[in-house]
């Protein structure tokens, strides 16, 4: 009776108020850039729906990050154009990430 109207309840408002949430190929990637050239690769991967998951400073800047698979292209692009060839990106696995934007 009750108790099964209560977790009824609860789950009824806990659907409620999740969303629909949109998944997409993606690429994780990594790589290690001098921290002269980590702003400037940072901004790009943000302001191309990519999700930084880990930065580690150390003696240079560990990146792990997941890229729009039909944007990884134009990413490697970018960063060997940003850092003159000196930094490669590192696949590592097909993954799905949260669309953004």
């Amino acid at each position: 009776g009750g108790l099964v109207r209560a977790y009824s309840t609860a789950a009824k408002l806990a659907v409620n108020a999740s969303g629909i949430i949109t998944m997409i190929e993606a690429v994780e990637c990594n790589l290690s850039c001098s921290y002269s050239i980590y702003s400037k690769i940072n901004t790009l991967l943000l302001e191309n729906d990519c999700c930084v998951n880990e930065s580690i400073f150390e003696e240079d800047v560990f990146l792990s990050f997941a890229v729009p698979q039909d944007k990884l292209n134009f990413i490697k692009d970018k960063i060997t154009e940003i850092t003159a060839g000196r930094c490669d990106i590192n696949i590592c696995n097909n993954c799905y990430m949260e669309k953004r934007g």
